[in-house]
Formats: structure tokens, sequence, C-alpha cells
């Protein structure tokens, strides 16, 4: 175990718990993540990003490689026309659609504030 990198982490990544797993993650591929030394273990916590479709995907590095080649990333959204963008969001949302959820979320925030619960 590299020692100068766990210090490193502990210094300068915030933890979210105040006892951090300390696993190093050389690679990972589907629901497992693997250590320098080649211990596997179930990814039981994955990002958004990999939940449904695990580690290194292979139709989505192939998609990740592709947009790579054009550009990453110009604007969150708004501003700038983008092709994915505007193609994948386009059947899913709407401005509108935004809004209400935008207000739903608000308002659930909002809620338990007027509330004089117990």
């Amino acid at each position: 175990m590299n020692t100068i990198l766990r210090k490193q982490f502990l210094a300068h990544v915030g933890q979210t718990s105040p006892e951090p797993m300390m696993i190093e993650v050389a690679r990972a591929e589907g629901v497992f993540f693997y250590t320098p030394e080649g211990k596997r273990y179930y990814d039981l916590v994955a990002g958004v990003s990999v939940s449904n479709v695990g580690h290194a995907n292979p139709r989505v590095v192939e998609a990740v490689q592709r947009q790579a080649a054009d550009y990453m990333h110009i604007m969150v959204y708004g501003e700038m026309i983008e092709r994915p963008q505007v193609r994948y969001g386009t059947p899913h949302a709407s401005p509108s659609c935004c809004r209400e959820n935008f207000r739903a979320s608000i308002s659930s925030i909002r809620a338990p504030k007027r509330s004089k619960g117990p």
C-alpha cells in the first residue's frame, strides 16, 4: 500500500466519513473494482455514471471516446448549442418540464418549514 498516497488522500481529499475505507482503486470493470494488488471488490457504492451500466462498459467507453475526439465539455446548458445535448435531451425534456421539476423541488424544500410538526 502506498503510504504517500494515503497521506495525500487524507490531507487533500474531503472524506465522507470519520474513518474512510482507504482502499486504493487501480481499475474497475463491470460491478467490480480492483486494488493495485489485484484484490477484487464489489462496487456497492458506484456513482451515478456507472450504477446502471457498470464500469468500463464497452458501449459507453466507445461513445465517450467518439465524443472526446470532438470536445469534452463546453458549458452545462442554456448558452451554447451542443449537438449531443440537444439530440439526447430533446425526447426527454423541455424547458417547461425543467421549470416544473424545479418548482416541485423548491416546494418540497419549503414544505417542512411551513409545517408545525411535533
